[in-house]
């Protein structure tokens, strides 16, 4: 039966209808699918990260630089999974200050979609390349002083800089065995029984001008092992919670909080503690 005009102009509404909608369609994901994209975990920041590597006398034994070696990978993990901003340190034989190696963030650029997981790849490599640099790096293995509060103060100050806002979480994680030697400040000083930690963290305080970890959530990692890193000398275990007691009075007397002290780690538990 031969087709009627009527027939014909049904049959160019049909196809206007399914082209109409193919067309509603098209731009509906042309809106859908960047707007997905950019609600992907990453592009902003969320968090600032500060890492500090001890690679004085302390760190001159091989079962605690492997140690330290997988604590600092997890910890770039840990931070790069928040979001975070990470800042890598080194707290370096008789220097007064640490030395900063790098800024890296770990949250990918602001674009959306494969150019922000492209970004996020390369900064996560320059910051592992950096972390592997350091220990590629023999420890310094002079006798000389270990300022460890000095680099902290550095690395919490420079952190609290990074902040994007006052409610960014901030974290602090330090890979040492906590003993802290200058000449005006020393662990040293607590090694008889009377010793007050609190005494000599006051002093602390009053030596470095401007001390603040406030709203800083710190951890360290390769303390209470019982053993001086470079030596393996035993320490006294009354000693080692007198030094314990020394860092959360440093901590929580200029208004930061210690989350954990201890020699170890479950993997990827790093800031877990510090309610990451």
């Amino acid at each position: 039966m031969p087709r009627t005009r009527e027939d014909s102009i049904k049959m160019m509404l049909a196809w206007a209808g399914v082209l109409s909608g193919l067309l509603a369609l098209i731009v509906f994901l042309a809106w859908l699918v960047p707007f997905a994209l950019s609600h992907i975990k990453g592009g902003k920041q969320e968090a600032v990260c500060a890492l500090v590597i001890d690679r004085t006398t302390s760190d001159n034994n091989i079962q605690y630089q492997e140690n330290f070696k997988r604590l600092a990978d997890e910890t770039l993990t840990s931070c790069a999974e928040i979001s975070a901003t990470l800042d890598v340190w080194t707290i370096d034989q008789n220097g007064m200050s640490g030395s900063l190696h790098g800024q890296f963030p770990l949250f990918g650029s602001s674009v959306s979609g494969p150019l922000r997981a492209t970004q996020l790849k390369k900064n996560l490599t320059e910051a592992k390349n950096a972390i592997s640099s350091i220990f590629r790096d023999q420890a310094q293995t002079n006798i000389g002083d270990s300022n460890i509060i000095g680099v902290l103060h550095d690395a919490a100050s420079t952190a609290k800089s990074q902040a994007p806002s006052k409610g960014t979480k901030k974290y602090l994680v330090v890979l040492t065995d906590g003993i802290q030697i200058t000449s005006d400040l020393t662990v040293g000083s607590l090694n008889s029984l009377s010793a007050d930690p609190n005494q000599l963290a006051t002093s602390a305080k009053l030596l470095i001008p401007g001390l603040n970890f406030s709203g800083i959530n710190t951890t360290f990692y390769g303390v209470n092992s019982g053993e001086v890193g470079s030596t393996s000398q035993q320490l006294p275990l009354w000693f080692e919670l007198k030094v314990r007691q020394f860092w959360n009075d440093v901590i929580s007397q200029n208004g930061g909080r210690l989350c954990q002290y201890q020699t170890d780690q479950a993997q990827s538990a790093i800031l877990q503690n510090c309610g990451a």
